[in-house]
């Protein structure tokens, strides 16, 4: 679907689907990214040891709050060159997703 609804879905490494929003519109993934491993987190209560996501999540302050919140392992391809990230993404308009790979809790 290219115009109405956006899907943001949240998967965890053995590729089972644990969290799903719909939100109206269009925004673009790179806005939606932090809501949704919050929700993973408050679903699966654990902290986090690597989260992978599209190029449409991208962003530095996406990896710079990943790195806050202390994940070992960040797998999100940059964008090509040209647009503010690096470049114009193409592929399945109105979906996005991410896994996350939950660990124990660390001591802090």
């Amino acid at each position: 679907m290219e115009f109405g609804r956006k899907v943001l879905l949240g998967e965890t490494d053995k590729v089972i689907v644990i969290t799903c929003r719909v939100f109206e519109g269009n925004p673009a993934d790179s806005t939606l990214f932090c809501l949704g491993v919050k929700g993973y987190r408050r679903l699966c209560r654990k902290g986090l040891r690597a989260v992978t996501a599209d190029r449409g999540f991208q962003s530095r302050e996406n990896r710079e709050w990943l790195k806050g919140q202390l994940v070992d392992r960040i797998a999100m391809p940059f964008r090509s060159r040209g647009s503010k990230e690096g470049g114009s993404i193409k592929g399945n308009p109105g979906t996005g997703g991410f896994c996350a790979s939950g660990t124990a809790a660390r001591a802090e």
